[in-house]
């Protein structure tokens, strides 16, 4: 049997109380994007949700893939991104959220360059559940000289 990767948007996103983070619509060249945001220097999180589908046999090696971009064209511009994840099965009051180790954003010398970065999900990964997962910023060295627009997905790798 082959193994499947599905990429499943993070959804349901809500910011916390620092108004560092977001939800805005960009105007690009040729298209609209819709993205959550970060401001740049600021610590801020958003909390998500995504349901895991009933028919995936899930495999132990699930991701949080987040697509980082911004209108910064001065490379070695740098946040950290870290990512908090937890399961609901059963009570949706689950408590803390385990955190993976964070990461450092860094801007290309090419604006909305993307960036991806990738957390191990902490907990087991289950077909039927949903994934309660929180995606924070701190700033680092020299903040990006705009906000950065983050687009999330979960990864997940099925036996099909």
């Amino acid at each position: 049997m082959s193994i499947i990767t599905v990429f499943l948007p993070l959804e349901n996103g809500v910011s916390d109380t620092t108004g560092f983070s977001y939800y805005n619509v960009t105007a690009l060249t040729n298209w609209t994007c819709g993205h959550w945001e970060f401001a740049a220097g600021q610590a801020s999180s958003v909390t998500y949700s995504v349901r895991i589908p009933d028919n995936v046999a899930v495999t132990p090696n699930a991701s949080i893939v987040l697509d980082i971009f911004a209108n910064d064209s001065t490379a070695g511009h740098t946040a950290n991104f870290q990512t908090a994840d937890g399961l609901v099965t059963t009570n949706l009051n689950i408590g803390a959220l385990a955190s993976t180790t964070p990461q450092t954003y860094t801007t290309t010398a090419t604006a909305y360059a993307k960036v991806t970065l990738t957390f191990a999900v902490q907990s087991t990964a289950t077909a039927g559940d949903t994934l309660a997962a929180r995606i924070a910023t701190a700033t680092t060295g020299t903040a990006p000289g705009s906000n950065m627009i983050v687009i999330p997905y979960l990864k997940i790798d099925t036996n099909g």
